[in-house]
């Protein structure tokens, strides 16, 4: 796994999207994750298995995000909801951008669609994999929006 700054709402929804696909990856058998990473603390063990019951719990044992993570969303979108014109149209051509993504429609919104598009980013840094120009400034205007955006989060409880 990769360490994020859990101190950063973009970090924690990314950290929880790759935990749900790791836990999602050795079926919830979070002692063989120990295993393969015999570095994992007792409290990192305990935050796993915490998550699996969540996901068994709230049914995205295959698909979908916890509902911690998407409250954490939920805020970015309210944040994207109270940004002022001058801000908006800033964005437009981001937002275009957004709305033809292929998945933009199985999306709740904008928000969303940003976040899955800046995960798979994610996931081909951590894997080396060679990406077009178009890609990197795509992820570089959608880092930028969404920073932006956490700037106006307010969390009652930073976990």
């Amino acid at each position: 796994m990769i360490k994020l700054n859990p101190e950063n709402l973009i970090d924690r929804i990314i950290a929880f999207w790759q935990t749900e696909d790791i836990l999602r990856a050795n079926h919830f058998n979070v002692a063989s994750l120990k295993q393969k990473q015999p570095e994992l603390s007792g409290k990192e063990m305990e935050w796993l298995e915490n998550m699996a019951a969540q996901m068994r719990d709230q049914n995205v044992l295959e698909k979908g995000h916890i509902s911690e993570s998407m409250s954490l969303l939920a805020l970015f979108e309210k944040a994207n909801s109270e940004l002022n014109e001058k801000q908006i149209e800033a964005y437009k051509p981001l937002m275009d951008t957004l709305d033809q993504h292929p998945e933009s429609k199985n999306h709740r919104s904008k928000v969303q669609t940003a976040f899955e598009i800046l995960y798979g980013y994610f996931l081909k840094r951590v894997d080396n994999k060679t990406m077009y120009p178009q890609v990197e400034i795509l992820a570089r205007a959608i880092g930028e929006w969404l920073t932006e955006l956490s700037e106006k989060v307010k969390v009652d409880d930073q976990q």
